[in-house]
């Protein structure tokens, strides 16, 4: 039998992450297939994902690469889900997943969540 939670369809619920989520604010740079590049802000991060706040709404399957300039950490993922919020206005909330992480990356990734726990 389904929990609530799992009949829940809202974005925001849609999936409960297997790593632990931490919030940041972190500058994010995102360079998708079609060659777009926009900046946005990482709101929650884990080993597996992270939830972005963008200025556009990106297309659910959307292969991207997130790099974290202050850390000279890039990751490909793939957008998971994206929802229009009101505030700030013409702002987005988009879900990525990441993709399998070389060793080097998953080290980076790994120490960045361990400083922004504190």
């Amino acid at each position: 039998m389904a929990s609530n939670y799992e009949k829940k369809t809202s974005p925001k619920t849609h999936r409960i992450r297997q790593d632990i989520r931490i919030p940041t604010s972190l500058l994010a740079e995102l360079q998708f297939d079609n060659r777009r590049a926009v900046f946005g802000k990482i709101e929650d991060l884990s080993l597996s994902g992270a939830k972005l706040r963008l200025p556009f709404r990106p297309e659910t399957g959307a292969s991207l690469t997130l790099t974290i300039p202050d850390r000279q950490l890039s990751i490909n993922g793939t957008c998971r889900w994206s929802i229009r919020e009101d505030w700030p206005e013409s702002s987005f909330l988009s879900g990525i997943s990441f993709d399998l992480l070389n060793g080097e990356a998953y080290a980076q990734l790994r120490q960045l969540l361990f400083d922004l726990a504190g």
